[in-house]
């Protein structure tokens, strides 16, 4: 079956805007009260019938005509409403007894490092629904990235602290260096966060990414820089709208994380690692829950602000991104 291209663009469109609010408001999806609530949701609904669709494609094979054949939509169909689904359907009952008993804090520092293994584990799952994504969020996440995305996000911290504490000393301002206490709850934040930066980085800047530049010629849009440019800017805006927030500071807050999700998303088509996305990632969450190394006045209040931090940390991600990988990478996202 083929459709035109303009219900295929509302298609992918209303998905990725369905995704991104299921992640704050799935309570209120539909459910009935006659099946268990894995398989009696809304969710659930919605796979069985994009999954029969997807069968249903395969099987009638290539078929020519105008438009875009349906079925090459239902791989990132699936991938957006699947990963929603374990989330809140299959992971909940089973972190409900490795939560019980604990802090506020720890639980929800034990939440987060298991729901990014989770997330990483059904990345890697879901790749198989479309083969050119999977080929390259295998290539950008294969092993030899590693080590030189460790590396980069390192310097690129280091490159921070050296630079803020440099000028405040030089600037004549009193300042110490502020070390975390090495307790469980840093360990499980520190790992857990470092974990659930590399499942959304997998997720959102792997497979997402990567499964929309391969729709952007099928939807009409085939020269390489807007091919890039709307598959990170769409993934931006999922990533956004899953991190949104009704409480105050929700326009703010939506502006930071779209913004991330743009930059993250250049910085994998620079270096073609997420790994090193992921890193930096990391960096950012772990300045923001104070598990590095801080910056302290004679108060013991961390300064600068985190603002600074974050930006800087970005700054120089990118530097060593376009020292490493030269003027050909950067040209290739203009």
């Amino acid at each position: 079956m083929r459709i035109r291209r303009d219900i295929a663009w509302f298609l992918v469109l209303s998905a990725l805007f369905t995704a991104g609010l299921l992640r704050q408001f799935n309570v209120a999806t539909l459910s009935s009260p006659l099946l268990p609530p894995a398989v009696g949701s809304l969710s659930f609904a919605i796979l069985v019938v994009l999954g029969l669709v997807g069968w249903r494609e395969r099987r009638l094979g290539a078929v020519g005509g105008e438009g875009i054949r349906l079925g090459s939509l239902t791989p990132l169909l699936l991938m957006l409403f699947a990963e929603k689904w374990v989330a809140h359907a299959l992971l909940p009952p089973l972190m409900e007894g490795m939560l019980s008993g604990r802090s506020a804090a720890e639980a929800d520092a034990r939440l987060r490092a298991l729901s990014g293994l989770a997330l990483l584990v059904v990345t890697l799952a879901l790749s198989f629904l479309s083969s050119p994504a999977r080929a390259s969020l295998f290539s950008w996440m294969r092993p030899s990235r590693w080590p030189r995305a460790a590396v980069g996000a390192a310097l690129a911290f280091l490159a921070t602290f050296a630079l803020l504490y440099g000028l405040t000393r030089l600037l004549g301002g009193r300042v110490h260096v502020g070390l975390p206490a090495l307790d469980s709850l840093w360990a499980w934040t520190f790992f857990g966060q470092g974990i659930r930066a590399l499942g959304e980085e997998a997720y959102f800047r792997g497979q997402l990414l990567a499964e929309l530049l391969r729709l952007m010629p099928r939807l009409g849009v085939r020269r390489p820089p807007a091919r890039r440019w709307a598959a990170v800017g769409m993934t931006a805006l999922l990533f956004g709208l899953e991190h949104a927030s009704v409480a105050g500071g929700a326009l703010r807050l939506a502006v930071f994380t779209v913004s991330l999700g743009l930059l993250f998303g250049l910085l994998v088509l620079v270096t073609e690692s997420v790994p090193y996305a992921a890193g930096i990632h990391s960096l950012i969450n772990w300045v923001l829950l104070g598990v590095v190394p801080r910056l302290l006045d004679p108060a013991g209040r961390p300064m600068p602000p985190s603002g600074t931090w974050i930006c800087l940390i970005l700054i120089f991600a990118f530097v060593l991104a376009f020292l490493v990988h030269g003027r050909r990478r950067a040209a290739a996202v203009s």
